[in-house]
């Protein structure tokens, strides 16, 4: 017989979204546990980009001091590269950091641990029921030992796709999509000029790439490709933009080719930007598996916060008798829509628009004498955020 382990909450997957809700759970005395699949540290698919909600909320919390001693890189210059030689360069006007996302989750995961966060780790969940008003889990760890994880309520926090958006069969899962990301960790060495403190991006055919330090000897080359009928891999990829775009050609001291083949890569394939169902069967979806934000102007690790911030006070409220469980949903449900769906919108647009060549040079041409307008683009995340205050009750 499965051994049975009973927390008021559950959530499914250990990263931003899921050590956040944790933390601000248990700030509240909330009993919580987190069921994560993988053992840390491990890396995955982001540009590894904290805007100023990342930060915001870590000085909230009373972290920040401790985030800085895992000694992240301060962004201070956003600068954009066109193939047609166009590039434009702005201060940021908030404070962003860079940092991988190995140290940057370990960090967050132990500190949920900490503040009293039961960890199943690795531990992967094998299928989900309603027994009642309660969700049973049943989880297997690295030794093939099964048990059962009894909640009141389950969050989850898995991320941009998992096969547990099968098991709950949620509806965008047969959709197509021609997106593919791709992320490497590139020794800084390999650049004849890579300013510390400045995050790149250099456009090519249907495709962008992302350059920003995480460390003194490390930078992340995250890229976006919408792949049609391109059966390219993602190496032969960029090594095409170098050729496609002159400034990221021209970045490297040795041949691109010898720097790209002896990298490891991390990946995430037809990632689905479309609207999701931001509750499931009672299940409540933060960070990617409520939505995932095109990454060019958005900030999904500071999505992943306010959406596990929302979560956890709303359950407080809910715990404390304030709101019952159709109200909590209701107030979920829109809140999230007021804080996230117009981002998402106007992301999208823009990352439809820079992947088509046309439209993108015509767009930057048009901005180019007006920096003010591309500051604001890249400050969208935070300046959609406070256009809404929390007011539910």
């Amino acid at each position: 017989m499965n051994k049975i382990y009973k927390h008021s909450v559950a959530i499914i997957g250990g990263g931003p979204a899921g050590a956040m809700a944790a933390i601000y759970l248990s700030k509240y005395d909330i009993d919580t546990c987190i069921i994560e699949k993988n053992k840390f540290p491990r890396e995955i698919l982001c540009g590894e980009f904290l805007s100023c909600e990342v930060t915001e909320a870590l000085t909230n919390l009373n972290l920040f001091d401790e985030f800085l001693k895992l000694s992240p890189v301060k962004i201070k210059r956003f600068k954009c590269y066109d193939e047609a030689k166009t590039k434009l360069s702005i201060t940021l006007s908030f404070p962003a950091y860079s940092i991988k996302r190995s140290i940057f989750d370990t960090f967050l995961l132990n500190k949920a641990a900490e503040m009293g966060t039961k960890i199943y780790q690795p531990a992967k969940v094998q299928s989900i029921k309603k027994d009642g008003d309660k969700y049973l889990l049943k989880v297997k760890d690295s030794n093939s030992i099964e048990s059962i994880i009894k909640s009141n309520f389950l969050i989850a926090a898995y991320g941009k796709q998992n096969i547990i958006d099968r098991i709950l069969k949620r509806d965008f899962i047969s959709k197509s999509s021609n997106y593919y990301g791709v992320k490497f960790h590139l020794p800084s060495d390999v650049f004849l000029e890579n300013p510390p403190n400045d995050i790149s991006i250099y456009f090519g055919r249907e495709i962008y790439c992302g350059l920003n330090r995480v460390s003194a000897d490390q930078t992340t080359l995250c890229f976006l490709e919408k792949r049609t009928n391109n059966n390219k891999s993602a190496r032969h990829r960029l090594i095409d933009l170098t050729n496609e775009n002159e400034y990221f050609g021209n970045l490297f001291n040795i041949n691109f080719s010898d720097i790209i083949y002896n990298l490891p890569i991390y990946g995430t394939g037809s990632i689905y930007f479309g609207k999701r169902n931001v509750v499931e069967n009672g299940i409540f979806m933060i960070g990617d598996a409520a939505g995932v934000i095109a990454p060019l102007t958005g900030d999904g690790i500071g999505m992943a916060f306010q959406s596990a911030e929302l979560i956890s006070r709303l359950l407080k409220d809910q715990l404390n008798s304030k709101i019952n469980i159709s109200e909590l949903e209701r107030f979920y449900i829109n809140e999230w829509q007021l804080l996230f769906s117009k981002r998402i919108r106007i992301a999208s647009l823009i990352q439809n628009v820079v992947m088509q060549n046309g439209l993108r040079k015509f767009g930057l041409k048009i901005i180019k004498p007006f920096p003010l307008v591309l500051r604001n683009l890249t400050g969208l995340s935070r300046s959609l955020t406070e256009l809404h205050k929390y007011d539910y009750i």
